[in-house]
């Protein structure tokens, strides 16, 4: 369980690290879209708040289209939740991984049994059995809309 999340999460972090804010341009009008993201149960409010949103299930967790770190203290962050607003995403099929780096080291952190310290979130709220991230076909959320919204709570 350990090794999977860790790879995960590293993903999320290296996503960051070569995708700070990168944006898809999309010319075309009418087939992209607006997405927002809102993160909720942000219980302390501190630290950074690291995005990645993946484009598909050969890519899922390892190479991030769209990333960023929120600071807790800004604009984007208020009363346990932050909200980020990724424009010109074209249409098709995403999933979203979050952690809380509440010590802004960009590590999530375990505890002896392997098990996060700092909370994280997957799109559609998912996870699997411990804890682990969920598959593609569990994460995976369509946009075909020219604005769309989608909520994580943190566990």
């Amino acid at each position: 369980m350990h090794n999977k999340l860790f790879l995960a999460l590293l993903a999320l972090n290296s996503a960051h690290a070569n995708n700070i804010n990168s944006l898809i341009s999309n010319s075309e009008q009418g087939t992209s879209s607006e997405l927002k993201i809102e993160i909720h149960n942000i219980d302390k409010m501190k630290g950074n708040i690291n995005i990645a949103v993946f484009n598909n299930k050969d890519t899922w967790l390892k190479k991030a289209t769209f990333s960023t770190v929120l600071n807790i203290n800004n604009e984007n962050c208020q009363q346990s939740s932050c909200h980020w607003l990724v424009k010109d995403v074209k249409f098709g099929s995403y999933g979203i991984a979050v952690f809380h780096d509440i010590d802004k080291n960009g590590k999530m952190k375990y505890n002896f049994l392997g098990m996060p310290q700092e909370n994280y979130g997957f799109s559609n709220n998912e996870t699997s059995f411990f804890g682990l991230p969920p598959s593609w076909n569990k994460a995976n959320f369509s946009v075909k809309k020219q604005e769309i919204t989608h909520k994580i709570n943190l566990l």
